[in-house]
């Protein structure tokens, strides 16, 4: 009795959950408009747009109804790559635009949005490379990632007093960006959320979050007009020093003219202590040939050596605590650096490309050490004192390293055979560059990490085991030896250009568990000439297989991979069961 009665029951939930599969699959099933031009599925009563049967060129008027339906969203990708727009103008009736909906349009340069739109995604609109202007609706909750990443004809942005939250790198790279205002009511502001945002100031208001963040980014702010305050942290000069008062000390923010030669910067301006070297405040400057910091500096900004090509030298006192990301980027002529035992933390590609740099010791005081930190530096030998808690990224991407030693005492990080890995996420974070042949994983770890095995031109093979389920950004970015990879069926990522540049690589079949392929995976892998992608895969990013030589993807009739094979011209074959 108990077992018929545990037998209806489960035939009970089985016809539930098929009735919720048959009703999400009607609710989803894509459409034509009566007009043949626009796609879309209908949910919750609305059309949401989701792409088009001849693609828009000029300016997109996108319809307010279709076939008797209001639309309420713009769907994901729904306008993507479609580069002969010039601008947009969304109807009052929709409240969402979804991921990558018009992201890579290159030629728009602005956009309509209603007063009605609550959510902008992921990338919306991001390499809209041309945008010039963009009106945010007062209805809008926050800004999502990337949303308006790389719009580098974006001069200025007014977020909304709607707006409680602005998502990691939303204007990365929006290198035009001189004027962004930020209301009271933004209580968070993501990672990098303006990098690279070199002119910008913020208009801001007093004792917001957003004077927080600036003044932690050492990005330049100023109050609302309703203030009685005025301008914080408006540039100044003092004979040939550009600088910035913050609190009781000085910001350097440049040079007057070009500096060359060695540069000694001033302990002291006006009778203000000179406490950092700010963010690009020496970029590009190429004639400087040494640098010596005064003692009291505590931070050395973003990208504020960068591009020095002539340093060869630089004298960092004890009591700075941290380098920034980019800080001595391509200081190709530096053959010398000593961090003294204040600093705690090295940023994502402090010393990139610092082709003459053969040493380094990494102090017991550092707790943090970039993604690609010492990328293409010419070191040996380095080694990871006890404190290090955090490398996000492979730090020694490009380094002929044959061997990385790690502190017996630090609790995050060891050495196996001399691969770095992270003990806690079972991680592999760094493969010494200069070693050839094959290597095998050691069981138990569970990712590769970004950059893991980058540059490793001389790896010929690698045994991924079991249980690992993600491969990540970079992971064998350049191995151009690698002839063949086996992805083991645990794998349910792959990382933005994962296996791009391996030139060697022939055939790849991604298993079953795999659902994502990340922009650039595998392009321009020249010698790829097949490559097998199940049903399983749901998402694969922009250029995954660009310039792959012949490459043929054998897909299932009916997938995402096939509809992907024929959007962007690739040869494809159906899989035979």
């Amino acid at each position: 009795m108990l077992r018929k009665s545990l037998n209806c029951k489960l035939i009970g939930v089985l016809a539930l959950l098929l009735m919720l599969f048959m009703t999400v699959g009607v609710a989803e099933e894509e459409r034509t408009d009566a007009g043949g031009q626009w796609k879309y599925v209908l949910e919750d009563g609305g059309a949401t747009i989701t792409g088009y049967v001849e693609e828009p060129i000029g300016e997109l008027v996108i319809p307010s109804e279709l076939d008797g339906y209001p639309v309420t969203a713009i769907g994901y990708r729904a306008f993507h790559s479609c580069k002969e727009l010039t601008s947009a103008i969304i109807p009052d009736s929709v409240t969402h635009i979804g991921d990558s909906a018009f992201e890579e349009c290159s030629g728009m340069t602005s956009v309509t949005m209603p007063d009605d739109v609550e959510h902008i995604g992921e990338s919306a609109f991001n390499k809209c490379i041309e945008l010039e202007s963009v009106t945010l609706p007062g209805s809008l909750a926050s800004i999502s990632f990337g949303a308006f990443g790389e719009c580098r004809s974006l001069t200025n942005v007014t977020i909304p007093a709607s707006v409680t939250h602005i998502g990691d790198v939303v204007f990365m790279d929006c290198t035009n960006l001189t004027s962004a205002v930020i209301p009271s009511s933004v209580v968070s502001i993501g990672i990098d959320a303006f990098w690279t945002c070199w002119d910008l100031v913020l208009t801001v208001e007093e004792g917001s979050y957003a004077v927080q963040y600036a003044e932690e980014y050492n990005i330049p702010y100023v109050f609302t007009a309703n203030t009685s305050v005025g301008v914080v942290n408006a540039e100044q000069r003092s004979g040939k020093w550009k600088h910035v008062l913050e609190g009781d000390g000085a910001t350097i923010t440049g040079y007057v003219g070009e500096p060359s030669g060695d540069l000694v910067i001033p302990g002291e301006i006006d009778e203000h202590p000179v406490m950092a070297i700010g963010t690009k405040a020496f970029y590009d400057c190429m004639d400087i040939t040494s640098v010596i910091i005064p003692d009291g500096v505590t931070s050395i900004g973003n990208s504020a050596f960068y591009y020095c090509v002539g340093i060869t030298s630089v004298t960092i006192p004890d009591s700075v605590t941290s380098i920034g990301n980019t800080a001595f980027h391509y200081c190709v002529g530096l053959t010398d650096i000593t961090i003294p035992d204040s600093v705690t933390y090295i940023g994502d590609r402090a010393f990139e490309a610092c082709k003459s740099l053969t040493s380094v010791i990494i102090p017991d005081s550092v707790t943090s050490i970039g993604k690609q930190a010492f990328s293409r530096c010419l070191l040996s030998s380095v080694t990871i004192p006890e404190n290090v808690a955090s490398i996000p990224g492979n730090p020694f991407d490009g380094c002929p390293l044959s061997f990385i030693n790690v502190s017996a005492s630090n609790p995050e990080f060891e050495q196996i055979d001399g691969v770095l890995f992270d003990k806690k996420n079972k991680a592999l974070i760094s493969y010494p560059g200069a070693r050839t042949g094959d290597y095998a994983i050691p069981e138990g770890v569970l990712r590769i990490g970004d950059g893991a095995f980058s540059l490793c031109r001389g790896l010929t093979g690698v045994i991924i085991p079991h249980g690992v389920t993600s491969i990540g950004d970079s992971a064998f970015y350049v191995c151009n030896g690698l002839t063949d990879i086996t992805i083991p069926d645990s794998v349910t990522s792959i990382g933005d250009f994962a296996f791009s540049v391996c030139q060697g690589l022939t055939g790849v079949t991604i298993p079953d568990s795999v659902t994502s392929i990340g922009m650039d995976a595998f392009g321009d892998c020249g010698s790829l000439t097949n490559v097998i992608i199940p049903a399983s895969v749901l998402f694969i990013g922009d250029g995954a297989f660009a310039f792959s030589g012949e490459a043929t993807l054998s897909v299932t009739e009916g997938s995402y991979a096939e509809q992907y094979a024929k959007k962007n011209n690739i040869p494809y074959v159906y899989t035979t069961e």
